[in-house]
């Protein structure tokens, strides 16, 4: 595998794994890095699929096993602002209690990281916090960040060594999977009223996001 794109979920992996094969890098979307969580199966199904790369928020945690095996594996972080992150995680009723028990993608978080917190505005803030501090954690050699919202074509181009041409961005908003719609500004001021806005305010200026 050449390349992994990893991030938060609802961060964008669905849409740089159809940038990236309609330019020419065939590029599965948890493809490889997906259900159910098994790092064995993960290299099984690399050898059979002709991808170059995959694009999975899935794949972070096994970003250690990934780099013992091919240290020159390229990393491409999708990021999102996170105000609109966690309010795609809050229409989709995600970190409610019912999946901190029973769904196979909160139980990948919860094994990964503390998601503390009663409330799933807490958790969410928590997963976002806790994911991008595990991406950090790692010494990954090669390794680009990206804004969802303001993609460096030509960054990416000189990376992936193919000229990389921009596509419609129809970010997959899960319509059909929504229990509520939210306002963007309510969300916003949640978050600056959450007991970790200064812990998440830090980690995303690195990322050029004020909040």
């Amino acid at each position: 595998m050449e390349f992994l794109v990893i991030g938060t979920g609802r961060s964008g992996t669905g849409y740089m794994s159809k940038l990236l094969t309609s330019n020419g890098k065939p590029c599965g979307h948890e493809s490889i890095y997906g259900l159910p969580v098994n790092f064995v199966r993960y290299q099984s199904i690399e050898k059979k699929l002709n991808y170059k790369g995959d694009s999975s928020w899935l794949a972070v945690p096994f970003i250690p096993q990934i780099l013992s095996i091919n240290p020159e594996t390229t990393f491409i972080h999708i990021v999102r602002n996170p105000i609109d992150v966690i309010k795609s995680f809050l229409e989709l009723d995600f970190f409610n209690d019912i999946n901190l028990r029973n769904s196979p993608y909160v139980r990948l978080v919860s094994d990964n990281i503390n998601l503390k917190g009663k409330t799933q505005l807490e958790r969410a803030i928590a997963y976002y916090i806790g994911w991008f501090e595990m991406i950090e954690s790692n010494n990954i050699k090669n390794k680009i960040f990206l804004q969802l919202e303001n993609i460096d074509y030509d960054l990416l181009s000189s990376t992936l060594g193919v000229e990389i041409k921009p596509m419609n961005k129809v970010i997959n908003d899960k319509k059909n999977k929504k229990r509520i719609t939210l306002n963007r500004k309510d969300v916003k001021q949640q978050i600056e009223n959450s007991s970790r806005f200064l812990e998440l305010k830090e980690i995303v200026k690195k990322y050029n996001y004020e909040l």
